[in-house]
């Protein structure tokens, strides 16, 4: 398959070992999460994954795979992404195996350098960091690097990259064929909250890309691994380079090109759904933020969806931001200043220096902000603190904030093992799971059923927030619309809906959101993300494309802009529905590995902790916005309607059963069968489970 170039890193940090695993061992299972799926399969320890409920994710067993796409490196759009995987830390309430993703130059890199993918097993005796350079791979001392933020440590390793020089290997040159290149090494990096083990710790990459989700950059704090550094000088092979740059030019008329991306506002978007904000974040302060513009697009992309800053505070590092990094102390820094100040740049590049999980504390502040509310919190309460919750918005209050998580000062200590943990630790869990101040989805990430039912039934049945953006940029984000119908809506999800095509996955009535067509469209959503999201790696921010509101039909490029690029970039002749088969098989070897683990039914519900009867089931849920309209089929037709019910548990055990049989799982404990392990040529993965008593 073209895209591959050929090979696998492995390090063992224990024995300081590198060998090299033939991609061809894994090429069936295309990139990505795929391959980092089997790869990881193949190099945990069966018993230690088995007893997780005694682990921590901390331990030298653990092992963590870094794998690109097929697409990464080559000019299709989103040909940055890389995929992260192991055994996560965040997980609540034990460690799970799950995947993170992040953009920029490092999965384009590590591919321009030969390698495909690199699996990381091991500790070492005292803090290192790699130093790949083409098939070069060097460990390297980082005493000297430990300490650092994640933006010393990266300009530290340019600084030290450079200065060696290595003759005509690295130097002023342009000409990539005789091994020169201008490019800096790209790094991925811990910052001092991993190098602390704190359960939220990222694995920080330049500057607005960050593998947030499950706290790897604990993982590699704990293995002794500061950073990965990878700069290579070769080139991805493409089956078709002619059809890839006409997909390219193709793509445009959509609206997918950084100017058009830039200037156009999310209400006239041609393609663009999700992350197309305004040209312009001005509140009226001076450190606002702007679309585009001078900001670092990761490889390959079509719109360069990142935010950079006007401009810089003097005596402070620049660096541009996106997603919720970029706002999440906004807010509170408007709500005491009338304004927007130097308080939110601050934080937004200081959780990305100190490597912390920022998706994390955008649910958490106003949680915290909750229970000093409540007299809970604060200076000699039930939470003791000596910070100062009626000051936030300022940038010294945050500057304290972030850095007591950082370095487990304070409530940090608490608090860098996650939100759950710290509620559970203080006593707080059920109160606040009760009422919706801490609206938590079985470990991570915000109870999404409010906004799109589909993405929480997802992150239900995996081990994270799936971050499952497909579907809302077309149900939830577009309505409600005077050009765009909820039957419109409707009958492009079934379009795309393969293989069942049933426009009633769209039904988000109080009956639809329990019926099979939901069953499908989560069954769909998984397979979708599984394989055209997270393996051939097509960005969250971009596709799939819906929409196009300049457009004659209104309809969007996918999926026929999918199956353009990929099979420009492999050769191969894949159809769309093709890679949703993959994704299936992708998706039961994922729920494999969380049998394996323990996982079942009895645990997946909204929260799936105790109490059960939490917010999500009372009759008015605290937490749906006001004015959110959903598609509902209702006498006989579609419309756009306010939703505001609670969730039925009955009804959800009912749900899990439909959707369990669809998957072809076991409705007693949800887990996979053995016929369907086998149907997925999993069938040596079915026989460990039996092994352990954990197959469906």
């Amino acid at each position: 398959m073209k895209g591959h170039v050929g090979g696998i890193l492995r390090i063992d940090l224990t024995g300081r070992s590198v060998t090299t695993i033939p991609t061809s061992k894994y090429e069936q299972w295309v990139g990505g999460i795929g391959i980092g799926t089997a790869l990881f399969w193949d190099e945990i320890d069966k018993d230690y994954l088995a007893k997780s409920k005694d682990t921590t994710g901390f331990e030298p067993e653990n092992v963590v795979c870094i794998v690109p796409g097929v697409l990464t490196g080559t000019l299709a759009p989103s040909g940055g992404r890389c995929e992260v995987c192991g055994i996560a830390p965040e997980s609540y309430p034990r460690p799970l195996f799950t995947r993170s993703n992040f953009g920029g130059r490092f999965g384009a890199m590590l591919k321009f350098a030969g390698f495909d993918g690199m699996v990381v097993t091991g500790k070492a005796d005292q803090p290192v960091w790699l130093d790949i350079r083409d098939k070069d791979v060097q460990f390297r001392d980082a005493k000297d690097l430990w300490g650092l933020n994640t933006f010393e440590t990266q300009e530290e390793i340019w600084k030290q990259v450079n200065e060696e020089g290595y003759g005509d290997w690295y130097g002023a040159s342009t000409r990539r064929d005789d091994g020169r290149t201008t490019q800096r090494p790209a790094v991925l990096t811990i910052g001092q909250t991993g190098e602390k083990l704190g359960r939220i710790a990222c694995l920080v990459h330049d500057a607005g890309n960050a593998a947030g989700q499950g706290g790897f950059g604990g993982v590699f704090g704990s293995k002794n691994l500061k950073a990965i550094s990878v700069i290579g000088t070769g080139a991805v092979d493409v089956a078709d380079p002619r059809g890839l740059i006409e997909a390219r030019q193709w793509l445009a008329k959509y609206g997918f090109d950084t100017d058009t991306a830039r200037k156009k506002s999310m209400a006239t978007s041609t393609g663009r759904e999700f992350g197309n904000a305004p040209s312009d974040f001005d509140f009226g302060g001076e450190y606002t933020l702007e679309q585009g513009g001078r900001a670092l697009s990761c490889f390959a992309c079509p719109s360069c969806s990142r935010t950079g800053y006007k401009s810089t505070p003097a005596g402070l590092p620049g660096g541009e931001s996106q997603c919720v990094e970029a706002v999440f102390y906004m807010g509170d820094d408007i709500a005491l200043h009338g304004r927007t100040t130097v308080a939110h740049y601050i934080a937004g590049q200081s959780l990305q220096m100190y490597g912390i999980n920022a998706y994390e504390l955008m649910t958490g502040l106003p949680w915290l902000q909750t229970l000093a509310k409540k007299g809970l919190l604060g200076k000699g309460k039930k939470i003791d603190t000596d910070l100062d919750f009626t000051k936030t918005g300022s940038a010294e209050w945050v500057e304290k904030f972030l850095r007591q998580i950082a370095y487990r000062e304070g409530i940090g200590d608490t608090l860098a093992d996650g939100l759950v943990r710290a509620a559970a630790k203080w006593g707080v869990l059920e109160e606040s799971l009760a009422d919706g101040t801490l609206p938590m989805i079985y470990n991570i990430g915000e109870v999404h059923w409010g906004d799109e039912v589909a993405w929480a039934y997802q992150s239900v049945f995996h081990s994270r927030d799936l971050n499952a953006h497909d579907i809302s940029k077309l149900i939830d984000w577009a309505a409600p619309s005077t050009t765009f119908s909820a039957e419109k809506a409707a009958t492009t999800l079934a379009r795309m809906g393969a293989p069942w095509h049933d426009p009633m996955m769209a039904d988000r009535s109080e009956a639809g959101i329990y019926s099979e067509g939901m069953a499908r469209c989560v069954a769909w959503g998984t397979r979708h993300v599984a394989f055209w999201k997270n393996s051939a790696q097509f960005c969250d921010q971009c596709f799939p494309s819906w929409l196009n509101t300049d457009g004659a039909d209104q309809i969007g490029a996918s999926p026929e802009l999918e199956v353009k690029f990929f099979n420009a970039v492999t050769g191969e002749d894949l159809k769309y529905e093709d890679g949703l088969e993959i994704g299936r098989k992708i998706w039961n070897f994922e729920r494999a590995i969380l049998a394996m683990q323990g996982k079942h039914r009895d645990e997946e519900y909204f929260p799936p902790f105790p109490p059960y009867t939490s917010y999500v089931h009372t009759e008015t849920p605290p937490f749906i916005q006001k004015g959110r309209f959903f598609t509902v089929y209702e006498g006989g037709k579609w419309i756009w309607k306010q939703l505001n019910f609670a969730i039925n548990k009955a009804k959800m055990d009912e749900f899990k059963s439909l959707y369990y049989a669809l998957e072809g799982w076991d409705g007693k404990s949800g887990r996979p069968t053995r016929k369907t392990l086998e149907d997925a040529g999993l069938k040596g993965v079915a026989d460990e489970l039996e092994a352990r008593g954990r197959l469906g």
